[in-house]
């Protein structure tokens, strides 16, 4: 049932049958299949199927670890408001991890994933502020004040384009 869905361009089937290639349930497990499954839901903007392929290439269990494609993924699911992407966003920032090192996004990035309710992003980004110079938290602070239209108008995100 979810293959022709799927077949018929339904994205939350496109993410079940991704779901079940990856875990290998009433299908044989087949990790390249989930991940085209997962971004072909992810393209016609399923959120989960954005939030599981950023997962995936963070991890790199099912596939090679890659930070740059985690970021862009990840990035599109916080953008949609999902408080586990924003704050795995705001590690990528912290650690420079696909992207480049920045404390002040990091600080961003997990300020957005504790107001959606992330139970971790508030000591990730209480740890950030032992690294962080005066100017670098009034400037985080003063960015986390503003409305996200405002902020994400300075962030590079071009990069959520090219998703793969």
């Amino acid at each position: 049932a979810f293959r022709s869905l799927a077949n018929a361009n339904d994205a939350e089937a496109d993410y079940w049958l991704g779901s079940m290639y990856e875990g290998g349930l009433g299908v044989s497990k087949n990790a390249a299949t989930a991940i085209a499954c997962y971004r072909k839901a992810a393209h016609a903007g399923w959120r989960d199927a954005e939030l599981r392929l950023g997962e995936i290439y963070f991890r790199g269990n099912e596939t090679l670890q890659n930070f740059a494609k985690a970021h862009r993924w990840l990035e599109r699911a916080a953008l949609d408001g999902n408080a586990v992407a924003a704050r795995k966003v705001g590690t990528l920032y912290a650690k420079g991890w696909g992207v480049k090192k920045d404390p002040l996004w990091a600080y961003v990035w997990y300020e957005i994933a504790s107001d959606e309710g992330d139970d971790q992003a508030p000591q990730l980004r209480n740890r950030l502020l032992k690294a962080m110079s005066e100017s670098q938290i009034a400037r985080a602070q003063a960015l986390t004040r503003k409305s996200a239209p405002e902020v994400f108008g300075m962030a590079d995100l071009g990069s959520t384009e090219s998703a793969g």
